[in-house]
């Protein structure tokens, strides 16, 4: 799987694609999270307009709408 900021060195095993990237989320100063969402906090994600009901079990689609909750309230 590629993140789309660099392509994969051809014969590059999983493991060490998967170390690559772990050392360039760290490097750029990001951290990889697990996070666990109620169906409440789903549903507030809707109600606020950040996240279409068609689509609330789409996981990208929560992704970025927790990213939109996340600027609006740090900024």
């Amino acid at each position: 799987m590629t993140d789309g900021i660099e392509t994969e060195v051809e014969g590059l095993t999983p493991a060490a694609a998967r170390m690559r990237r772990y050392r360039r989320r760290r490097r750029d100063k990001f951290r990889c999270l697990t996070l666990e969402l109620h169906e409440a906090e789903i549903d507030f994600l809707v109600y606020k307009g950040l996240l279409p009901r068609e689509i609330r079990n789409d996981v990208t689609a929560i992704q970025n709408a927790l990213y939109s909750l996340l600027d609006q309230a740090l900024i």
